[in-house]
């Protein structure tokens, strides 16, 4: 097969028109490139002609006087612009609108001065220039490396010291820096995940179409005859008067046919539903088996890049999205849009309080998937995916449910405060707590504290940097999955 490889006006450039390429830090969270619109003007000494690029913005905090204002209007998280130079620099600007100089025309060894502040001199040097295979291509790749120093050129431990870009000839950059950032942290993005200055590795590409792509409402919602999809729904409220309401709803889908349509999805399915509920101490169960239809209908919204701004009678989003094993999309809800409060340059961050779940969608295996704890009323929502079975791929334990197997009580619980800051309250309605296991949105274990034989246990967090956190307490037999929120206040 024969690939037309797009001619560029020059080689190794690091950002071009005509797609969209998708990057995955460690965590597999998803950020995107695309050129919005290009200008040129005359450079700087009238020596040539520089391309300036803008890529797709971000919601980005703002430079409002009041340091918690976001704006659906900001920068990308490369930066407001990318000016690429006759001569083959790259001149990306970060959130203070300072210069970080790129020049991928560099060559093996050669070094250059990249970034000045008052605090810092940042050398650059390409380390390794060789042929190198990434996302089924292969291309001539240049590996650069950053050196940190103080104003009087003595070296400096910085983060930036271990990061390294990376610039294939043909197809751009295949591991870039998020430059919004650079060469620093400073402030805390409430409500969205903490940027910090972070590598990013290549994970797909438009044009030609390699690796990860945006996925599609469509392809959220992708079944074939034969697939089986088994759920579980847990709700709960336990603290507020007059009692306990909880719902634990265990189902069953296996699709038997399949209709395509320009504008929607058919599906006939068989469904098995088992739910045991709990209203006022009053106990009911009930076992559903039968067969019914699933209609999808486009959603443009959905469709949109991650990261892509979605403003709406003065509330702003955009969607999050993950790569690895099983891709996945995040449709932010309550605590993680921002709303219009002063200006356009000050939108603020709902409040954390309440129950707010951020719906999941995962690639051909439906949704949404999520938890949430109330702060209010003790309890909260979970929903989550417990077996999958498509084609000859399972994942897994699948349910056997027949109307008659022993209904299970889910676990009530109160955590709050929520946002934290310095400690976590953590109670169980029904038992002692066993264990609570804290982990970032990643799966990584932050913290791990057993019980001590009471129904209450008190989280110190004050050694953690603020952000979004899962917090899984276990409690007998019995385990429950909540969402929190660590932030202290901008002083």
């Amino acid at each position: 097969m024969i690939v037309a490889v797009p001619a560029f006006a020059q080689d190794y450039r690091l950002i071009n028109t005509g797609r969209t390429a998708l990057f995955s830090d460690e965590n597999f969270e998803i950020k995107c490139i695309r050129i919005d619109s290009v200008h040129t003007e005359i450079s700087e000494g009238g020596e040539g002609i520089d391309s300036v690029f803008y890529p797709m913005g971000n919601i980005q905090f703002s430079t409002h006087p009041y340091t918690d204002c976001a704006t659906p209007f900001g920068a990308s998280w490369t930066g407001k612009k990318v000016v690429v130079k006759p001569d083959g620099e790259h001149l990306f600007f970060n959130k203070y609108e300072d210069t970080i100089w790129i020049k991928s025309s560099a060559g093996l060894h050669e070094s250059w001065r990249v970034y000045e502040s008052d605090v810092y001199i940042i050398e650059a040097r390409v380390l390794e220039h060789d042929t190198m295979s990434f996302l089924g291509l292969t291309d001539s790749v240049k590996i650069i490396g950053f050196k940190v120093h103080d104003r009087n050129m003595l070296p400096m431990d910085h983060t930036l010291n271990m990061q390294t870009i990376r610039i294939s000839k043909h197809y751009g950059a295949i591991r870039i820096l998020n430059y919004y950032q650079f060469p620093d942290f400073e402030g805390l993005n409430y409500g969205f995940v903490d940027e910090y200055l972070t590598g990013y590795e290549l994970a797909g590409l438009s044009a030609p179409q390699t690796g990860l792509q945006n996925f599609t409402w469509f392809g959220v919602f992708d079944f074939h005859p034969g697939d089986e999809i088994h759920t579980l729904l847990d709700e709960s409220v336990w603290y507020n008067e007059p009692g306990e309401h909880s719902l634990y709803e265990r189902t069953i889908k296996r699709f038997l046919d399949r209709e395509d349509y320009p504008d929607s999805l058919v599906y006939t399915y068989e469904r098995k539903v088992s739910i045991h509920a709990v209203d006022n101490s009053v106990t009911s169960t009930s076992f559903v088996h039968d067969t019914a239809t699933l209609v999808i209908r486009r959603n443009p919204e959905f469709d949109l890049l991650p990261g892509e701004v979605i403003i709406q009678e003065g509330w702003a989003w955009s969607h999050f999205m993950h790569g690895g094993e099983t891709p996945g999309k995040t449709v932010p809800t309550g605590a993680l849009g921002i709303w219009r409060s002063l200006d356009d340059s000050c939108w603020t961050y709902c409040c954390a309080d309440g129950c707010f779940m951020d719906e999941n969608y995962l690639k051909g295996l439906g949704g949404p998937y999520g938890s949430c704890s109330n702060a209010f009323s003790g309890g909260g929502i979970e929903k989550k995916l417990i077996y999958y079975k498509k084609g000859d791929k399972t994942w897994g334990v699948p349910y056997d449910l027949t109307g008659t197997e022993p209904a299970r009580v889910p676990l009530s619980l109160r955590i709050y405060p929520i946002p934290a800051s310095d400690h976590l309250w953590i109670e169980s309605a029904e038992g002692p707590i066993r264990e609570v296991i804290l982990m970032d949105l990643s799966g990584k274990v932050m913290l791990r504290q057993a019980g001590s034989g009471s129904k209450e246990l008190l989280l110190k967090i004050s050694h953690l940097s603020p952000g979004i956190f899962l917090v899984k307490v276990i409690s007998g037999e019995a385990e429950h999955t909540s969402k929190i929120v660590i932030a202290r206040p901008a002083y």
